[in-house]
Order: C-alpha cells, then structure tokens, then sequence
C-alpha cells in the first residue's frame, strides 16, 4: 500500500470520528428537557388604585426547549407584566386572569407548558391619605432617683398614604421601643415606624421624642481637665481657655467612688478643616468609660485664634 493511501485511510477514519461526535454532541444539545423557572410579575394598576390584598409577585414556569439553553435559561431574567387597565373585570375592581405565560419572550425552540398557579385573582380599592396618631412604646426603667416628667413626640401624628380599607383600621401606629435603662438626664432620642403594611407609605420614617427627666444629679466632679485640639489641618492655633470642668454621672454607685484615671476622660474641641485666620467658637465633647454619663461641661464652647 502506497504512503499515499495510508494518508487517505487515516484521514478517512479521522474525519469519521469527528462526524460522529458532532452528530453526537448535536443529539445529546438537541434532546428536549423541561425546566423550571420562577418568574417575577410586574402589576399595572389604575391610576389612585391598589390591591386590597397582597399579591403574589412571582410564579413557577415549566419551559420546554433544547438542552443546549439550559445555561440561557437560568440566567435570563424573564418577567410577566399584568397590565390592569387593559384586562377585562369579572366584577368592579375584581379580576380572575389566567397567567399570561405566553407572553414570555423565549429563544427559539422553546415554549411555557404550564405555570403554578395558572390563574390568579385580583381585587384592587381606591388609595387614601389619613392622619393616624402615634403610639410610644417605653421598655425598661429610669435608674434609682430619676423620674421622667413628660413625653413629647415630634410629630404626634403622621400622615399616611396607602388603601382604604387598611387606612380606615387603623388606630394608632406603632414605633420602635425606646430603652429607659439608657436615659439619664433630659434628651431627645429618634425611633421610628413600625409595622406598616407595605402597601402604605408614611409622609416619614422618623420620629423624635423628647424625654423630659429629673432627679439626676452628678455624683463625679473631675475638675481640670485639659483640652485636646483635633487639628486635622494643621493650623497653627491658641487657646484662650485651657481646661474645662466637668459633672458625671456614674450608674453604680459601689463603683463611682473609684478616681477617675486623667486618661479616662477627653475634653476636646475640632478645628474644621476649612476654618480661616481670626477667632472661631468651637464646641466642646467628652469622651467618657462606658458607665459615666455627661451630666456638665463648662465651658460649652472655647475661643480658639486662629493664626
């Protein structure tokens, strides 16, 4: 046999090989499978409308399609858009609507068998704006000798903006606890809403209370203390007030009888970064152990020169 039809032979068998497994792997990619995908849904609603319940937001699609976008699949991030105005009432404001699945944008080859569910029901009620008060939770108690004299909420009451008949329930809205055991002189704390549905939004999230407190009286005088300048900036400064006096309050009382280390407490005051030649006033801060509070400083603020 001529080395020419070795060639021949051996690339025959070659070229046999390489058809098969195309022909393979093009039955292997080809074989159709059923997937499952969970795809959200997007609702269009009336204009000034809502759900009088909630609604689901997402289904299970079973998509039939070559093996071969498997990787497409679980990747694409398919959505089914229900536009309520376009679809048909079985009564006012309610809806019974078989999934719209067949509007899922596919590759070709591929189409949705079935969805769970396969139908919905939709009721939808006009949207509200009401005034609703506000409900202060207090958990704990004041330490010994204090007593809280008033409460003061900043606002009262909130506006809200959600369904009628969510809106029209309610009697009070809820807020986030406020901790006694950390109070110990007059202050105003921030807390906020709790509990709303999420179809009702609040004018605010926010809320301050101002606690008003009495009977604490420093039972630790550290005097002397010197101020520390935080100079970011580099400036060169002077002060016309070096020391500052401070009153604290201790929580237990076996241990407030113990000295205060010099390094225990900071006094210290911030020279912003853009401060100019001339006389600012800059406001004092304390740094305290976790079991002091401030009840004094004094000054509250220093005159620093700027040079």
């Amino acid at each position: 046999m001529t080395m020419q039809k070795k060639v021949k032979k051996h690339f025959l068998k070659i070229f046999s090989v390489l058809v098969g497994l195309i022909l393979w792997v093009y039955v292997i990619l080809s074989q159709k499978i059923v997937y499952e995908k969970v795809v959200k849904i997007d609702y269009v609603l009336p204009d000034g409308m809502s759900f009088s319940e909630k609604q689901i937001d997402e289904a299970l699609v079973y998509i039939e399609g070559p093996k071969a976008f498997a990787k497409t699949i679980q990747q694409a991030d398919l959505r089914l858009k229900i536009n309520l105005p376009q679809e048909q009432q079985v009564k006012k404001n309610i809806y019974a609507l078989n999934l719209p699945i067949h509007r899922l944008t596919l590759p070709i080859g591929m189409s949705v068998q079935r969805s769970v569910p396969t139908k919905i029901y939709l009721q939808i009620e006009k949207m509200m704006y009401r005034s609703v008060p506000l409900k202060l939770n207090l958990q704990g108690q004041l330490s010994p000798g204090l007593v809280l004299e008033g409460i003061q909420l900043k606002p009262k009451e909130i506006d809200l903006f959600g369904p009628k008949s969510i809106l029209q329930r309610l009697t009070s809205i809820n807020l986030r606890p406020i901790d006694l055991d950390q109070i110990y002189q007059s202050e105003e704390v921030s807390t906020e809403v709790l509990g709303l549905d999420d179809r009702v939004t609040p004018s605010l999230s926010e809320v301050k209370v101002m606690l008003k407190v009495k009977g604490l009286k420093s039972n630790v005088v550290a005097s002397k203390k010197e101020i520390q300048i935080k100079n970011s900036g580099q400036f060169l400064y002077e002060l016309k007030t070096k020391v500052a006096q401070i009153k604290l309050f201790h929580i237990d009382e076996q241990q407030r009888k113990i000295p205060l280390n010099s390094d225990q407490v900071i006094v210290w005051a911030e020279i912003p970064k853009n401060a100019k030649k001339g006389t600012i006033e800059l406001p004092l801060k304390v740094d305290l152990p976790h079991s002091y509070r401030l009840i004094e400083v004094a000054p509250k603020s220093i005159l620093v020169n700027i040079q």
